[in-house]
Order: C-alpha cells, then sequence, then structure tokens
C-alpha cells in the first residue's frame, strides 16, 4: 500500500497489470495514476489498512445478462470482517443522496453488480459504497447497508443507511432492465447530462446530437 504511494512507477505497473487488456493512451494512465495517488494519500489517513483486505482498483466487468460493462475504479473488500467498501472517484460534483437513492445516478449501483460477478468467492455482509469527492471528502455520498456503530472509515463522513437494501438493489436491476429495453426503441438517442459542463471531456461531443440541439 504505503510502497504504491510513494512509488510512480510502480503505481504505473500496478495499473496495467490491474486494467483488463486494453489499450491505455498515456493521457488515461497519467490520469488514473493521478486520481490513485490521491486516493492514496487519504486512504492511509485510516486506521483501516491490514492485511486481511483485499484492494482493487479499475477492474473492468461485463454483465451481458444486464446488458452492462464498465470498470471499476476502487473496492476493497475485507476477509475478516466479510464487508465491501466500493468507490467511485470524483474530482469535484457528486451525486446527492436523492439521486443515488431514486437510480438517477447509478454508477455505484452498475459497480456493485459488476464486482459480485468478478468475485463469487467472497460473502459479503455489510457494504459501503458512494462516490469519493477527491476534492472534499468528507462531502462524498455513502450509502450502507447496516447500522454504522463504530467504523474507522465512515467517521466524520457523511453516509447514509438504506433500509432493504437487499430489496432497492433488486429493484435497480429491474429498472435498468427496463431503461436499457426503452433504449434500444428509441429511433434516435438523445443524451441528458447531469450538467452541460461534463460534455467538455466526451470523446463524441462534435458529432452528439445534444449538441446539435444547442
Amino acid at each position: 500500500m504505503f510502497k504504491l504511494l510513494d512509488d510512480e512507477n510502480l503505481r504505473k505497473q500496478f495499473i496495467l497489470e490491474s486494467v483488463s487488456p486494453m489499450t491505455l493512451a498515456d493521457d488515461i494512465l497519467s490520469e488514473i495514476q493521478e486520481i490513485m495517488k490521491h486516493f492514496l494519500e487519504y486512504w492511509t489517513m485510516f486506521p483501516i489498512v491490514n492485511n486481511h483486505q483485499k484492494l482493487f482498483f479499475e477492474e473492468e466487468f461485463q454483465l451481458p445478462r444486464l446488458r452492462m460493462k464498465g470498470r471499476i475504479d476502487f473496492s476493497c473488500y475485507d476477509v475478516k470482517n466479510e464487508s465491501l467498501l466500493l468507490l467511485d472517484f470524483k474530482k469535484s460534483t457528486v451525486p446527492t443522496y436523492s439521486e443515488i437513492e431514486k437510480y438517477e445516478q447509478w454508477q455505484v449501483l452498475c459497480y456493485l453488480a459488476g464486482w459480485k460477478s468478478l468475485h463469487p468467492e467472497f460473502n459479503v455482509k455489510k457494504i459501503i459504497l458512494g462516490y469519493l469527492n477527491l476534492s472534499s471528502m468528507k462531502e462524498s455520498p455513502l450509502v450502507v447497508n447496516f447500522n454504522v456503530e463504530d467504523n474507522a472509515f465512515l467517521a466524520g463522513m457523511s453516509f447514509r443507511e438504506i433500509k432493504n437494501f437487499d430489496l432497492w438493489v433488486k429493484e435497480f436491476e429491474d429498472h435498468w432492465i427496463g431503461y436499457v429495453n426503452d433504449l434500444t426503441k428509441e429511433e434516435k438517442f438523445l443524451p441528458f447530462p447531469r450538467h452541460v459542463s461534463v460534455c467538455e471531456y466526451c470523446a463524441v461531443k462534435n458529432s452528439c446530437p445534444k449538441g446539435v440541439q444547442e
């Protein structure tokens, strides 16, 4: 852990070995390294770095059943406590709790489905998932499936317990399947970004229908 924090070449090697077979452009690799280092600086502040924890960065998954694929920013499974911490890194803007609970922002729920498909060997009982604001860590919206009493990572953090968590996850999958089915029926797909400013970073911004509308 601490070697990854201090050694840039080691971080690069770790990322290249961790990411599923794909071509990483130099600028993408540099950004991943920057985010990873920034996060590790935060991570080492907490007294939860133990040998019984398994850390994963940039894991790629595919779920044909849900017609879903993606790459998980970060996850940590604690073998001893059977707990999962699963995070999506954000540099500044993060979703609200309302957006997360109502499936208006579903990235971490996609991550959770993907993580479970990648790691069926783990028996997860406690789950912490959410969006880590790297600019202001305590403003990170996190949701949990348990009554938090004494959790080192959550100390001083913003979090919310989701009642009937398993049902919430199952209903998301139903919602997702319906959403994807609706998209396949549309003759013309028009994206609706949460903030138009994010279009600046989109690879297809010059040919996107969103741009045509404006």
